[in-house]
């Protein structure tokens, strides 16, 4: 997730303390931060611990200056 640091939305690329997770929330039960590259702009997300629930952190919507790589 290089991209959140060259594009200036993130300082630090933060990694998930856990990061087990091998593929698109493969196997359940295990955690990662991961982002998604949609025709109306980048999303980055995680999965919640204590729920199990997956949270958008944050979703840049339509953004000119942004470029999904």
């Amino acid at each position: 997730m290089t991209f959140l640091k060259t594009s200036g939305i993130m300082a630090k690329v933060s990694v998930d303390p856990i990061n087990n997770m091998t593929g698109d929330r493969v196997p359940v039960g295990t955690y990662a931060y991961f982002y998604y590259c949609y025709s109306n702009g980048p999303q980055l997300g995680y999965i919640r611990e204590a729920d199990g629930a997956e949270v958008d952190a944050l979703n840049r919507g339509a953004d000119s200056n942004f470029v999904c790589q």
